[in-house]
This record gives C-alpha cells, structure tokens and sequence, in this order.
C-alpha cells in the first residue's frame, strides 16, 4: 500500500508532472463539456430542458465514476512500470559508486553470462577468452554526465595493442561523445563492441541484481524530503527580515513608476505586491526576534 507522499509522487509523474492548478482546470473543464454535450442531446430527444439538466448531469456522473476507475487502473500499471524505471535507474547509480574491486568483480559475472571465460582481472578490466579468441574488456566507470572521450577509447586501443589483443569490449556506464564514436571507425584492425547502459542493466537483472520496490521507494521518499526542506529553506529566505527594505524600495520604485507612465494596473499590482512582501518580511523578522532568548543582565 503507497503512502500518501509516493502516491502523489506517482499521480504527478503520471500526469507529466503537471501542476494541481492544470490538473484540476482540465477536471472541470472535461466535465463541462460532457455536461453541454449531453445536456444538448438530452434536449434534443425530450424537449424538456429540467429532465436534460437532470439526465445530463446523471451522465457526467457515470462519466466521473468511469474515468475514476480507468485513472485507477492506469495508475497502478503506472506505478509498476515506474518501481522497475527507478529500480533500475537506482541499480545504476549504484554500479557507478562501487569500489573498483566490486565493479570488476560484477563484470566477471556478467561476462560469464555471456559465455566469456576470464582468465585474469586488470585494473582497466577483464582479460578473456570467447570462441573467437582472446579479448580485453574495460570497465570505464564514468559519472553519467562525464561522457566518454576519445582519449579514454585511444587510451584502451593502446592498451589492448600491448596485450597483442584486436578484439575489445568497452563496459562504459556512461554514453560516449560524438568524437569518440566517430574515432572508433578509425581504430584499424580492432574489432570494438560496446556494453550500453541498457545493456549492462538488462545484465543485472538477469542476474536478479535490481533492488526491491521497498528500498528503492525508501530512497525515493528520503530524496522527496530533501526536495521539500530545500524549498522549504528557499521559501523562509525569500522572506527573511532583511529582505524587507529590498520589497519596500521595489514597491516604490514600481508605484512611481506607475505615476510617470501612466500604467494604473500592472505597476499598481505589482508595488501593492512587494509592499505585502515587505510588512510579512518584517513581521517574520519581529516573530524570530521575540522567539531568541534575551541574554540577562
């Protein structure tokens, strides 16, 4: 059973992460159009406009009922197909934080399930043995955001042409640049395949390596209460007590400017809202004030 905090986490990913306001005006807005569009038909057929109101509104209320249920349906296929995107997407940023050793240690099982046979563990990766021969596979365990370099792909064909090796394997848990793609069709006579992030989790969970919905929801909620504490402390900055003078020179900057432009609604709105801002600036700051303990005499 979802808690209250991931169940709204879930509603809103459902819904593109679109706001209660959006949500709730597409409500009201679907609503009303069914309630004219029956209400025209019903008027049509009886010509008696109370029994269309009537028999109207009795049909937007099966729709509601209908609609309730298939978003009730749809969220909990929602909700499965999301708990195994974060299993996996927590499962990964788990891979990129192990210690070398453990990230080796992974690959070789991999690397067995795929029929390889590994006769020796590197500190850039695997020395192996497939039924086309020897091959080298690195583990380049990069953060996400640090896509793969020419560099690094020049710096595994040096090392594979020292072990006398043409076929390698790059494990890569982040995507290569455009430049390094283009460089590898110009490696000669190597034979280069890649291990894609949808690989190597496809891997992981046919070795039952995903993490269970629980733990993965665990650290969903405690990433929701850093998201919520964050904007909480961006809310009490906003109107903390020395950003009082700030509104009321903003107020009015902005009310004189009204007068000189002549716009007697914008520029009124906004000053009376930075005036607001302002006195509730200054009254947080007298209501922390009076909660200090005063140092005694």
């Amino acid at each position: 059973m979802l808690n209250r905090q991931l169940r709204a986490y879930y509603r809103s990913a459902m819904f593109g992460n679109r706001s209660t306001l959006a949500r709730a005006i597409d409500f009201i807005a679907l609503r009303l159009f069914v309630f004219v569009a029956l209400y025209v038909w019903f008027s049509l057929q009886t010509a008696q406009l109370t029994l269309s109101a009537i028999l109207a509104g009795v049909g937007v209320g099966m729709v509601s009922i209908a609609l309730s249920l298939y978003k009730s349906i749809r969220l909990d296929r929602f909700v499965a197909q999301k708990r195994m995107e974060l299993s996996r997407d927590y499962l990964f940023e788990k891979m990129v934080l192990l210690p070398r050793h453990a990230f080796l240690q992974m690959l070789r099982e991999m690397a067995g399930e795929l029929g390889y046979t590994v006769k020796k563990t590197l500190p850039f990766g695997l020395l192996c043995s497939h039924y086309e021969g020897e091959s080298l596979i690195f583990a380049l365990q990069n953060h996400p955001q640090n896509k793969v370099s020419p560099q690094q792909i020049l710096n595994c064909y040096r090392k594979a042409r020292e072990y006398h090796i043409h076929q390698i394997t790059l494990v890569s848990t982040a995507p290569l640049q455009e430049e390094a793609r283009s460089f590898l069709h110009k490696i000669p006579d190597m034979s280069v395949d890649i291990w894609s992030r949808q690989q190597i989790l496809h891997l992981a969970q046919k070795q039952h390596r995903l993490p269970d919905a629980q733990e993965v929801e665990a650290a969903l909620l405690q990433e929701l209460e850093q998201r919520r504490m964050s904007l909480k402390k961006m809310k009490q900055e906003a109107l903390y007590s020395s950003r009082a003078r700030a509104y009321l020179v903003c107020g009015v900057i902005l009310g004189v400017a009204s007068w000189i432009t002549g716009q007697h609604i914008y520029y009124p709105l906004m000053a009376g809202l930075c005036f607001f801002l302002a006195f509730v600036s200054f009254f947080n700051g007298q209501r922390d004030a009076a909660k200090r303990p005063h140092s005694s005499l």
